[in-house]
């Protein structure tokens, strides 16, 4: 059975394709070495 290991790679960089502005440079979507994915908190700050 042949199973493809890169699934998950595949489907990320297709995702970062639409929502990043910059997919060679994301900042939606952050590769962790060694843990996976994951989302930055974005926080907006309010103005007075």
């Amino acid at each position: 059975m042949n199973t493809d290991t890169r699934v998950v790679d595949v489907h990320i960089s297709r995702l970062r394709t639409k929502v990043e502005s910059d997919p060679n440079d994301p900042e939606f979507i952050i590769t962790a070495r060694g843990s996976g994915y994951f989302f930055p908190r974005i926080v907006e700050s309010e103005q007075e």
